[in-house]
């Protein structure tokens, strides 16, 4: 059975996550589908450099509920300058990414900037080491948000072969005070738009309730955030086609 497991993250991550697939980094990014603007937090820092919150924040998670695959974010960001470390996974794969970034404010607009450096290692296979440049834009006015994120602007390479070059386009509504209904789209070279929708409400003052739908491929997110004053811890669960559910848990403190 392990061999078999083995066999499963090797030729999975070695194909989808840093040279693909673009992960959640937060309970509520499950649970959002990575939609950065139904609740700002500094994990959207990853997705989105020119949308995210001051403050402190570490998650944890096994993806798709298999225990050889954890894990683990922790993002410190104050005034304009942001940081991030993640882990991910276990041998026979091992991914690890650090991040630091800088956002300017100038009336409505923001932008954003991170540089990420990319350490993959698979056993008895290879290692990846390389790093990437995104780069963002959001322009905000009354109760409407609209952002453009490119990732890896620098288009890196591997072996002489391109990494994928992301961009994402979101728009959020503040709908009620208590609800904002946000959409998105992601698209990849070579695969097709996979659009997002989402919604969050604020039943209490300390209780946020969030879903988002994704097509292409498909996916369900809900979550939970609970606040304390600036303390808020967040609960989320994501669907797979194939495999089981993502349970993913975040604790933030707000600067």
């Amino acid at each position: 059975m392990k061999k078999i497991i083995a066999v499963l993250l090797c030729q999975f991550f070695s194909i989808l996550t840093a040279i693909g697939l673009n992960l959640p980094n937060s309970a509520i990014q499950n649970a959002t589908n990575n939609l950065t603007l139904l609740h700002r937090e500094p994990a959207n820092f990853m997705q989105n450099p020119a949308s995210y919150s001051e403050g402190v924040q570490t998650s944890v998670s096994f993806l798709y509920n298999i225990s050889e695959i954890p894990y683990y974010s922790l993002n410190l960001n104050k005034k304009n300058f942001a940081f991030a470390l993640i882990n991910l996974g276990s041998s026979p794969y091992q991914e690890n990414r650090a991040a630091a970034g800088y956002s300017y404010a100038y009336g409505n607009l923001r932008t954003g900037v991170n540089l990420k450096i990319l350490y993959v290692r698979i056993d008895n296979y290879n290692t990846i080491s390389t790093f990437l440049v995104d780069t963002a834009i959001a322009w905000e006015i009354e109760n409407f948000v609209t952002s453009i994120a490119l990732q890896n602007v620098n288009q890196a390479r591997y072996k002489g072969k391109k990494l994928p070059v992301t961009l994402i386009w979101e728009s959020s509504w503040q709908v009620t005070s208590q609800g904002i209904l946000s959409v998105g789209i992601e698209k990849q070279r070579d695969f097709e738009f996979s659009s997002r929708l989402g919604v969050s409400y604020k039943a209490l003052n300390s209780l946020k309730l969030i879903s988002s739908y994704q097509y292409e491929p498909n996916r369900i997110g809900a979550g939970v955030v609970f606040t304390k004053k600036k303390w808020k811890i967040s609960y989320s669960v994501r669907t797979h086609q194939y495999l089981d559910l993502t349970h993913f848990i975040s604790l933030s403190y707000g600067f």
